[in-house]
């Protein structure tokens, strides 16, 4: 319910009575930038009752959830789709993976039946919607002016016929943010609305289709005192907001602050307790160190008087070794004579030793030479066996080599007994050949001379039977056609 100064201070916007913007939101988490703006986007989806909304950037959710809270809450048949690909940026800080995972159980379990989560870059998520077909979109990604105009430019096909976009922190002019250059230029040809509040949100109008109801009211020309009343109005309503969760903050904190004092209170419980044991401890030891002490001085005493039985003793020893020095020089005499017998052992022991020295260093020298024979009688054996190898591997070369020039004269024997096999074979051909012309030809003749003998025959009777005097014309006319005739070839 509105308390009576926000009733009074609330500028009526046509077509609002829903009330959104006062529900309490259901996710406040950090950071809390967009907090401020929850109040708005609720009563934002309750006037423009969108079919498809899509969020460029969704973070920890704040706005997101405010979203779908709101379509929830009025029933509406809405497609929501969060697009992020949650590692974070140089504005919003790179985090880990852990926030994605929270946020998505929370999500999941509340509103997974009509939103979805996209993890991906906003680019790789734009062939996943058709042209016109977001009424709600929310770019909240890297905040430079060009990044946000290259979203813009790349959505802006997305957006339908009545769609509303959304530019967070548009009242910013530090750090590299620079919504607020590309605001000027989008809000000089739309219709729009700027929050100041909360790092500033900046609201246009993208749609072609004419503005009814509350969101008319919202983009229509207002005087100065109207935008402020309506700044206010919602800046309150988020100041709340933000308020409850600072509130929320804080109690969670003085509770972990009293958990930790507790908790320092039980810790300190315990190091008193273990200082008595410790006080106790150190009476039990310091009754043990005196009953020692007593102890050691009893054991003193005792020490002394065997010190005095001591020094009784050593005078006695005293006595008892001058007596044994006089025995001593007594025995002087019989050492001297051990002494001089040890000399000549220990001459007699240094010639052995200097005798088996020479012996073990020929012993050495001839076993070195023996040595050396075998090397040498190693070495010839391996230049022997080596030259051995060598003309082996050279008989074998020479082996090789013969059994390849022997199947080269094999081979050039071969090639020329089937070349001469093949000349005898063509000869024996053109034998056969010239024989058979041969006969032909002596047939052929045997053929002729008979024609001849029969013609000259013929041409004798001819002669014979003419009277005598057709002979002399007849004789000159045979001579003359013999004359025209062409010779005989066989003749």
């Amino acid at each position: 319910m509105m308390s009576a100064r926000e009733k009074r201070d609330h500028v009526p916007l046509p077509g609002d009575g829903c009330g959104l913007e006062l529900e309490y939101p259901a996710r406040l988490v950090e950071p809390s930038a967009w907090l401020a703006h929850v109040p708005f986007a609720m009563w934002l989806v309750g006037a423009l009752k969108p079919r498809m909304i899509v969020e460029l950037g969704v973070h920890t959710g704040n706005s997101y959830c405010a979203f779908l809270q709101a379509a929830q809450t009025l029933g509406l048949d809405t497609r929501c789709f969060g697009v992020d690909h949650w590692y974070g940026d140089e504005h919003a800080g790179h985090y880990g993976d852990e926030i994605y995972q929270e946020f998505r159980a929370y999500h999941d379990r509340r509103y997974g039946t009509f939103s979805t989560l996209l993890r991906s870059s906003f680019e790789e998520a734009l062939p996943y919607f058709s042209d016109g077909s977001v009424d709600l979109l929310h770019i909240d990604g890297f905040h430079t002016a060009e990044a946000v105009s290259a979203d813009f430019k790349s959505w802006f096909p997305k957006v339908s016929s009545r769609g509303v976009a959304l530019f967070h922190d548009s009242n910013v002019r530090e750090r590299g943010f620079g919504i607020w250059q590309f605001w000027e230029e989008l809000s000089s040809r739309y219709p729009h609305f700027e929050f100041l509040h909360s790092h500033g949100l900046g609201v246009v109008y993208l749609g072609t289709e004419p503005l009814t109801g509350p969101l008319k009211a919202l983009f229509a020309t207002k005087t100065d005192a109207e935008n402020e009343r309506v700044r206010g109005y919602f800046a309150r309503l988020g100041t709340s907001v933000a308020e409850r969760r600072a509130g929320l903050t804080l109690a969670a904190n003085v509770d972990a602050t009293k958990g930790r004092v507790a908790e320092l209170e039980r810790e300190l419980a315990a190091v008193r307790a273990e200082l008595a044991r410790t006080n106790t401890d150190t009476d039990a030891l310091k009754a043990e160190l005196e009953a020692k002490i007593q102890a050691v001085q009893s054991d003193a005493a005792r020490e002394q008087a065997q010190a005095e039985a001591v020094r009784a003793m050593l005078d006695q020893t005293k006595r008892q070794l001058a007596d044994l020095n006089a025995q001593l020089s007594n025995a002087g005499a019989l050492t001297d004579g051990l002494e001089a017998k040890l000399h000549a052992a220990q001459g007699e022991v240094a010639r052995a030793n200097s005798n088996a020295a020479a012996l073990k260093k020929n012993l050495e020298e001839k076993l070195h030479a023996a040595q050396d024979e075998v090397a040498r009688a190693y070495s010839s054996a391996d230049a022997f066996k080596k030259d051995l190898e060598e003309k082996l591997h050279a008989a074998q070369g020479e082996a090789a080599r013969a059994h390849s020039s022997a199947d080269a004269v094999k081979n050039e024997l071969e090639a020329k007994l089937r070349a001469a096999t093949l000349q005898l074979q063509i000869q024996a051909s053109l034998v056969r050949q010239r024989i058979g012309v041969a006969a032909r030809l002596q047939q052929e003749l045997l053929v002729a001379k008979s024609d001849k003998c029969s013609y000259e025959l013929r041409l004798q009777e001819i002669l014979q039977s003419t009277t005598w005097r057709y002979t002399g014309p007849f004789r000159r006319a045979v001579i003359l056609l013999r004359r025209l005739l062409p010779p005989n070839p066989l003749f």
